[in-house]
């Protein structure tokens, strides 16, 4: 399954679902999701996003002054606060220092606990 990550710019948390999972897209922060889910809740790269803007329900709003439904321009600006950007593996020599490392009391560098690794089985 090929990954993306999303962000959003837009002043607003949003959550929307894709194959049973929902995606929570709080503002400002990374969020990885597959490329499939990414066409599914934004439109990614398809040139159409009216499906999409439709499916959110931000392709129309409700005038209370006209007391009618009439085009949401702002769902566009919304669609296109989301921005999608992928990772990248960059190749380096093994004997370089990890920068995620930290040092102990003596001022030796130590390996970082990661702690959803810290009590599980060691890998063979």
């Amino acid at each position: 399954m090929r990954e993306i990550f999303v962000t959003n710019h837009n002043d607003f948390h949003h959550t929307d679902s894709y194959d049973g999972v929902e995606y929570d897209f709080p503002p400002k922060e990374r969020v990885s999701v597959s490329i499939e889910a990414a066409i599914h809740m934004f439109g990614f790269n398809q040139p159409d996003k009216s499906d999409t803007l439709t499916r959110l329900g931000w392709s129309w709003r409700y005038s209370p002054t006209e007391k009618k439904i009439v085009d949401n321009p702002e769902g566009v600006k919304w669609l296109s606060k989301f921005v999608f950007t992928k990772a990248m593996m960059v190749e380096a020599p093994a004997d370089v220092p990890d920068p995620d490392a930290v040092a102990d009391e003596s001022g030796k560098r130590k390996t970082k606990v990661v702690p959803f690794l810290e009590n599980s089985a060691p890998l063979v």
